[in-house]
């Protein structure tokens, strides 16, 4: 497949995330497909639970892609997220419940993909900002001058 058409499957996989409906996973996703995120690495079921749980926190959870590159078989987009945060929370450090508040991040995702499926991907996002803006953490003290 050529970088146009990787760059396609993944806007696809971002429509596909927006509606909400995993079953995409299996399609897009392949068998040996590993995640490597700032919370952790997952295999494809890993990778389905993860996003179970953020769609139950953030029922509204839209991606939209500011920017995509491709070179060779590596895709690497810059997303935002947005979504309002009504259900509870799964993160490696706890359970948080629902704060009702919207919140936007900014994350970046690279992709290598073979015959037309995402094989392995890594994922950058900033989770203190999300803490933040769900007033899940105190924001730091900012010194006097």
């Amino acid at each position: 497949m050529s970088a146009d058409e990787d760059k396609a499957t993944f806007v696809r996989l971002i429509e596909l995330i927006n509606n909400k409906d995993l079953s995409y996973v299996d399609e897009v996703f392949a068998p040996e497909y590993v995640l490597h995120a700032p919370d952790g690495t997952v295999d494809r079921e890993g990778y389905k639970k993860s996003m179970q749980a953020m769609l139950t926190a953030f029922p509204d959870w839209h991606c939209r892609v500011d920017q995509i590159i491709a070179d060779g078989h590596a895709i690497a987009a810059r997303i935002t997220v947005t979504g309002t945060n009504t259900g509870p929370l799964v993160l490696p450090q706890g359970t948080y419940p629902p704060t009702g508040k919207k919140v936007e991040q900014s994350a970046a995702e690279i992709g290598l993909l073979r015959d037309g499926r995402v094989i392995e991907g890594w994922e950058y996002y900033d989770q203190l900002a999300l803490m933040l803006q769900l007033g899940l953490m105190p924001a730091p003290a900012v010194p006097a001058a």
